[in-house]
């Protein structure tokens, strides 16, 4: 926090040689006594905050005042502001019983508000599916389905949206036709383009 002074239009950084405090104020819940919070940490009318037992917390979208008081031998000025509660982020579980937005254990990850145990062939951390083995497959990275690829002869998922040249789709089962590969078997994609190249070189030579 900065003393500003405003004046004709133009703000300026207010000088304060002595020192002040700054107190908090911070209204948690409607028709409770606010609860305050003191700075000692001001220099020349900056103030400096850092305390971890500062804590506000709500539902999604409530909006909750906080006063602010600044004193020294010299000024007195007060403020305030609004603070909106966010929704929880990507990862994060609202608690009911201390309306804050919590990360799941290590080794878990977030469906539905709910902590699940990290599926096979993914590695969690926060609340959220990271990354994906080799011999899984999903989709997007924003799934929380992983499924197995059953793949071991051919080797074709390599974990997360990375396959082997020439599948496509899901679980990269399917010819990537698009980039010109064809079905040689049900195990191995050939590219049409080199298909078409040994078919030349082995017809000329028999008419010749």
């Amino acid at each position: 926090m900065k003393l500003i002074s405003t004046a004709q239009g133009v703000q300026q950084t207010v000088f304060d040689e002595t020192t002040g405090v700054l107190r908090f104020a911070f209204f948690r819940t409607e028709g409770e006594e606010p609860r305050f919070y003191t700075s000692n940490n001001c220099t020349n009318g900056v103030c400096s905050v850092s305390d971890p037992s500062i804590s506000i917390f709500g539902n999604t979208g409530d909006v909750k005042r906080v006063n602010l008081l600044y004193k020294s031998d010299r000024f007195v000025v007060s403020t305030w502001f609004l603070i909106k509660f966010r929704e929880c982020a990507r990862g994060e579980i609202f608690s009911s019983e201390s309306l804050t937005c919590e990360y799941c254990n290590s080794g878990y990850y977030v469906l539905n508000n709910t902590c699940f145990p990290c599926p096979d062939g993914g590695i969690c951390h926060l609340g959220v599916i990271r990354q994906v083995n080799s011999g899984y497959w999903r989709n997007s990275t924003d799934l929380v389905f992983v499924l197995r690829c059953n793949d071991t002869s051919d080797g074709r998922c390599l974990g997360e949206s990375s396959c082997t040249e020439g599948f496509a789709g899901t679980l990269w089962k399917q010819c990537d036709i698009a980039n010109g590969f064809l079905t040689k078997s049900s195990r191995a994609m050939v590219d049409k383009n080199l298909l078409v190249y040994v078919g030349f070189i082995a017809v000329y030579p028999g008419d010749s």
